[in-house]
């Protein structure tokens, strides 16, 4: 995709903080946080920080509101540090990008056993993958890691299967074989794009009678069309793209609203666009170039904060946690500080004698095989063409668009 707004590259340079024995989930917890942060371990002063200037923080949904609701209550004080007009708070990503994950899984998951046959729920059993729990009607979230694999593995399948049904040849395979000019590849492929990805067909489809409608193939094109936004934004954070991502965003914001389920996450996405929309130049620059980190420094490195955050939770938790009566915040604030030290010196020794870093347990599965197995069930079922008189049909509900009630 072109690039919109991509973070020059470098590398991030970070220094982990000391854990602490404070719940953050309530006003009072946000400030004794940021208090112990600031004050206790970097011993900055409110002269530091005015020299410093703004301090970008970032954090999911409920941090940013708490920040928020700080800032309110003590917007009278003249001390810089204790004003915190020095914060800006930043929305992490990772879970704006959980949020959009549910969202496409939950809007194309499906009744199960029933005779649609575009469903998610439909290709994760054909798949054989573990059986999870998803739809607006579900109380259990569904998991993250498979909800991202099944998106990605169903976007892709159905993009190549597009290309075979718009390219007239008969297999995907026929068709590079035929060595087509550069030119037809681009013109199919934004075909792909304009009549199989976009809601802009689904919508004069469905001004049609009833009886002239394969509301599958309507279901199918919205699929498509929310899960490759889920790729994109997946892609853009990937290679530090910001502008893609917002772009993204910007099509979130107005779905999530659509949902009725996420009125929380919508709110939040309209706040950052009215808060760009408003500030300087230099100020919206530095807010989206501090939106992404590179611990790596290279190309396709990079990756959400609060995903960071996470990794680092997981390595003071589960790795480096201590047991039983040595279990305490004294070990982990220790233990925390230097977690990437750790982790750095695991890594040599697994390195020096050759110790494999995964068991053999648990393999993945063969992602061509996979995608194979979708390809030729889309094929057979034709899924990706209009059908008439579909089976099933007149027993299908057609799939709400997000875009049109947001």
């Amino acid at each position: 995709p072109p690039t919109v707004h991509k973070i020059d590259l470098h590398t991030t340079q970070q220094y982990p903080l000391r854990a602490m024995p404070i719940d953050e989930s309530s006003l009072d917890g946000t400030l004794g946080v940021i208090d112990n942060i600031i004050r206790s371990q970097l011993h900055m002063s409110s002269k530091d920080l005015e020299e410093h200037g703004i301090v970008f923080t970032h954090g999911d949904n409920l941090t940013i509101s708490l920040i928020d609701m700080a800032q309110s209550a003590r917007r009278d004080d003249t001390d810089t540090s204790e004003s915190l007009k020095w914060m800006v708070g930043q929305l992490g990503l990772f879970h704006v990008k959980m949020a959009g994950c549910r969202m496409a899984l939950n809007q194309h998951w499906g009744t199960p056993n029933s005779k649609y046959s575009g469903s998610l729920w439909k290709e994760n059993s054909l798949l054989g993958r573990k059986a999870i729990s998803a739809g607006w009607k579900t109380k259990k979230l569904p998991p993250f890691p498979q909800s991202h694999e099944l998106i990605h593995l169903s976007s892709k399948a159905r993009i190549l299967d597009g290309v075979r049904v718009l390219s007239g040849s008969d297999s995907l395979e026929n068709w590079i074989e035929s060595k087509p000019m550069w030119r037809a590849i681009e013109e199919v492929t934004e075909r792909v794009l304009d009549e199989l990805c976009s809601g802009l067909p689904v919508e004069k489809m469905r001004r049609k009678n009833m009886k002239e409608r394969d509301i599958t193939f309507e279901n199918v094109i919205l699929a498509n069309r929310d899960m490759l936004l889920y790729a994109e934004l997946v892609a853009a954070v990937k290679a530090g793209d910001i502008g893609r991502v917002l772009n993204v965003l910007s099509h979130w914001m107005v779905m999530m609203r659509g949902t009725g389920s996420m009125p929380k996450y919508a709110d939040a996405l309209l706040q950052v666009w009215l808060m760009l929309d408003s500030w300087p130049k230099e100020l919206k620059v530095a807010f989206m170039n501090n939106w992404l980190i590179n611990l790596s420094g290279k190309e396709d490195g990079w990756k959400e904060v609060d995903l960071n955050q996470e990794h680092q939770n997981f390595w003071a938790k589960i790795i480096y946690t201590a047991k039983g009566s040595n279990k305490s915040w004294e070990w982990l604030s220790m233990v925390t500080v230097c977690i990437f030290m750790l982790r750095d010196v695991m890594q040599k020794v697994q390195c020096m004698y050759d110790i494999p870093s995964h068991g053999t347990r648990h393999t993945n599965p063969n992602e061509k095989e996979e995608l194979k197995r979708l390809m030729d069930y889309f094929a057979e079922d034709k899924l990706q063409a209009f059908k008439l008189n579909r089976d099933g049909n007149s027993e299908i509900e057609p799939v709400l668009d997000l875009m049109i009630p947001g």
